[in-house]
């Protein structure tokens, strides 16, 4: 009986800690000499599974309350700023150079539950400032707009990031994932005249409220 006692101790102490241990009651306490019947004893160990069933939904529901980052079933607003150093050779008779290019976007984002992204509502804009190296001087293009078409695409999480390979985002996620934000540095040669392009782009997603609207 000793050792039955001292197992019941050992255990009880493990599953729940000294604090809920000597928080806790048992229906029965025993006494030198006195023989412990099975139902006592039973009655005891139902006592501390109790117990140890009213601490597990607990840690369920403080589990359950935490903020978390996944993005899944959440919308999020784009706001990105697109900044790149473009050196263009247009052919023989134009020798353009593009300073800088500003440009910007805007879409919503939605993570489905099945593994891919909604991007919708999604705005650009842009304008450069330049100079023509034939002798036309600088100058400073008009504002073009445009809209894209909506996208959907796959999309994968792992802890705080989030990748969407099919259009090159890799996202990072705050603690409570109300806000994602990505940068893409990048320095490539395209076209025919083998131009020169120094992109620099940042991103910031912020959770959308849809359940609520302003009075």
């Amino acid at each position: 009986m000793k050792t039955l006692k001292t197992i019941f101790v050992a255990a009880a102490a493990m599953f729940l800690g000294a604090q809920a241990l000597a928080q806790s009651t048992v229906p029965n306490t025993f006494v030198a000499v006195e023989a412990a019947t099975a139902a006592s004893v039973n009655a005891n160990f139902n006592a501390v599974l109790d117990l140890i069933d009213d601490l597990s939904d607990e840690i369920d529901a403080l589990q359950a309350a935490a903020p978390t980052n996944l993005v899944s079933g959440r919308t999020y607003g784009l706001i990105n700023l697109d900044i790149f150093f473009e050196d263009q050779q247009t052919g023989d008779t134009v020798n353009e150079v593009v300073l800088t290019n500003l440009g910007g976007s805007s879409a919503d984002f939605t993570f489905n539950a099945n593994g891919t992204v909604s991007i919708v509502d999604i705005s650009n804009e842009e304008a450069d400032l330049f100079v023509d190296t034939n002798g036309t001087g600088a100058g400073v293009s008009e504002i073009s707009s445009n809209g894209d078409d909506d996208i959907t695409a796959d999309y994968v999480q792992d802890g705080g990031v989030i990748e969407i390979p099919d259009i090159g985002f890799e996202l990072y996620a705050s603690a409570d994932g109300s806000i994602l934000i990505y940068r893409n540095i990048g320095q490539d040669f395209s076209g025919d005249d083998n131009d020169e392009r120094f992109d620099l782009e940042f991103g910031v997603l912020v959770e959308l409220d849809l359940g609520t609207s302003p009075n």
